[in-house]
């Protein structure tokens, strides 16, 4: 197809994942990121106690194996509780506009105890899931 006024092959330069722009576009509109101590407060979030983060390790599609944070943030503080599927895409997403990068490690068992350590030390209070350098 060729569209009025331009050239046939710059409209094939400009070829637009159409799925990927929705995802960046509903990301920037939701604005929902991992617990920050600069910008949030922790609140209960139904587990009795105030919280910061609620972690799930999982394995991610290019195989290596991160704690995804399950519990996201909005941009007026509110706590917002996702699926383990839902977590994982927009950790990825996340990934991929801010350049932070989650903690990876060798295996599950490493990385539950990474996510209990973290949790016993207060979460993401003084520490941001995405600067936490402890891998492996």
């Amino acid at each position: 197809m060729h569209v009025e006024g331009i050239p046939h092959t710059r409209c094939r330069q400009q070829r637009v994942d159409m799925n990927e722009l929705l995802k960046q576009m509903l990301h920037r509109n939701i604005g929902v990121t991992p617990y920050d101590p600069v910008r949030h407060k922790s609140q209960d979030i139904g587990y009795g106690a105030p919280s910061t983060e609620r972690l799930a390790s999982e394995y991610l599609p290019d195989g290596t194996i991160a704690n995804v944070p399950t519990v996201w943030w909005d941009n007026n503080g509110n706590p917002i509780e996702m699926s383990h599927d839902q977590a994982v895409e927009y950790a990825i997403l996340h990934e991929q506009m801010s350049g932070k990068h989650l903690p990876r490690y060798d295996n599950i068992p490493i990385a539950v105890e990474r996510a209990k350590h973290r949790s016993a030390n207060d979460g993401a209070t003084h520490t941001p899931l995405y600067t936490d350098t402890v891998s492996k």
